[in-house]
């Protein structure tokens, strides 16, 4: 089955550059803000990490944990080519083609100034009733002046995370190594997978852009991975705060995604 994704614009907007370059903080990249990265608002509700196996395994991943992102779309300083946020279909999609290595904000004018989803769909066979699995997020950098705030579901299952301020400007244009690094984890408890299709999705609900190193889900070993089911869905429906007029009339601008 052949994979086809559209982005439907009924207007275009180029914009240059990404926000304006603020300067290097002094923050330490691992960065304390986020070392409750193990959801620890889970722990009181029962989401422990003791109830994740030590034999957990690596379910999916996109990309590799090196520390570089040339094997992202984009890569490694084309930001400004963005057109389409990364949907990632385990088992067809390849990072190179789907999955841009910058993900913009809300702030982030050359992007179109919306929030922006990139989601992961992945099959599953049967899928035990206790079972939990934990999504880790390797990024590269965040913006310096004002990095993203995430919403990160899965299924029925969602979260919100502030990432720490980055490095600077110099990631995004095409030298990652200058990047400040970062490390998200996130644990779903029990009833977030479930068999058949599952989507995982990753918002910047405000703020601007992260650059991404690495993404998986790290599962109980056993679990199997099933194909995706085909179907075509609106995935994405935007309306960026601007006008534009026309033989004297006001139209909306929509950005319309589809996904098959």
């Amino acid at each position: 089955m052949v994979e086809e994704r559209f982005a439907y614009s009924i207007m275009k907007a180029i914009l240059p550059c990404p926000q304006t370059t603020l300067a290097r903080t002094d923050t330490p990249w691992r960065h304390p803000l986020l070392r409750q990265g193990l959801f620890l608002a889970g722990l009181a509700a029962g989401w422990g990490m003791a109830a994740m196996a030590a034999d957990a395994g690596l379910l999916w991943q996109i990309g590799q944990p090196d520390g570089k992102n040339s094997e992202f779309a984009l890569a490694p300083g084309r930001y400004g080519e963005f057109r389409v946020d990364g949907l990632f279909i385990v088992g067809r999609s390849e990072a190179k083609r789907d999955w841009p290595y910058a993900h913009p904000g809300p702030a982030d004018t050359w992007a179109g100034g919306v929030p922006h989803t990139f989601t992961v769909v992945f099959g599953l066979k049967e899928v035990p009733a206790a079972v939990e699995c934990r999504l880790k997020l390797d990024l590269l950098d965040t913006h310096a002046g004002s990095p993203p705030r995430l919403r990160i579901e899965l299924n029925n299952q969602s979260s919100e995370w502030s990432l720490p301020r980055g490095g600077g400007d110099a990631s995004i244009f095409g030298e990652p190594q200058k990047g400040r690094r970062h490390q998200l984890v996130v644990l779903f408890p029990t009833g977030a997978l479930k068999p058949g299709d599952n989507e995982l999705r990753i918002t910047t609900l405000s703020g601007s852009w992260l650059l991404y190193d690495w993404v998986g889900l790290e599962a109980p070993v056993g679990l199997e991975l099933a194909p995706v089911a085909g179907r075509t869905l609106v995935d994405l429906v935007q309306a960026p705060p601007v006008l534009i007029e026309r033989d004297g009339k006001l139209y909306q601008l929509i950005r319309l995604t589809l996904r098959h």
